[in-house]
């Protein structure tokens, strides 16, 4: 099996949004891609501008080749500027609907202005909705990212956590805060190529690494247990 790797690190996908342009389906998935991580909706424009324009061709894809775990992700924005945490998230709910086997929801907070209050706010409403299936991307940017990272390590880690560090620590890191997914850097056509054949438009393409395949099996549906096959 091919292994995609990047700085000897290997990986198991990708993570894309409407900026690497249109999805090239081959015939055969890709032996290396079995993590698909894709943009939902993002407020950064206005309510009815903001589903990335590539999330149903993305989604379908995905589907198309079966790819193991496919996360998609909401890119949450200041409350203040751009709606509440519920309006955010009700954008989200009508452009993704139910989750189909493989699917979970991916909470994208980078923005700093977010709050531990807001994210207390969102999970409460992820949870009714789509129950555990979800995963938080999240780095230790600030003192409410890292709160909140702090007390999920200390409650056994309930909710999975992507990992963004693209330094020659950024395995550690990860393992620090318990990650399920390491988000090792962005790949280049130069010494990664592979992701370029999906997206041939790209020019950069963040790679991952899942270091917890049964935690991403359960909350992505694939697990006997917990009762998500039928959500």
């Amino acid at each position: 099996m091919n292994i995609i790797t990047h700085e000897r690190q290997p990986v198991a996908g990708i993570d894309v949004a409407k900026y690497q342009g249109r999805v090239q389906v081959p015939r055969a998935r890709p032996p290396w891609l079995r993590y698909f991580a894709f943009k939902a909706t993002d407020t950064k424009k206005v309510p009815e501008m903001g589903v990335d324009p590539q999330l149903v061709t993305n989604r379908t894809a995905g589907i198309d080749m079966n790819v193991r775990w496919r996360p998609i992700y909401m890119y949450l924005r200041d409350p203040a500027l751009w709606g509440s945490m519920a309006e955010q998230f009700a954008l989200y709910t009508q452009a993704v609907g139910k989750l189909e086997t493989g699917e979970c929801v991916m909470v994208d907070w980078e923005a700093h202005e977010l709050t531990l209050e807001d994210i207390r706010e969102l999970e409460h409403m992820i949870e009714v909705v789509y129950g555990r299936r979800w995963v938080m991307y999240v780095n230790d940017q600030n003192s409410d990212m890292t709160r909140w990272l702090d007390e999920n390590v200390a409650a056994g880690s309930p909710v999975p956590v992507i990992h963004p560090n693209y330094s020659e620590y950024g395995l550690s890191e990860a393992k620090r805060w318990d990650a399920a997914v390491w988000q090792v850097g962005i790949a280049e056509r130069s010494t990664c190529p592979e992701p370029f054949e999906l997206y041939p438009e790209a020019s950069g393409i963040d790679v991952d690494w899942v270091l917890k395949p049964h935690v991403m099996d359960h909350v992505c549906g694939r697990s006997i247990f917990g009762g998500y096959e039928n959500q």
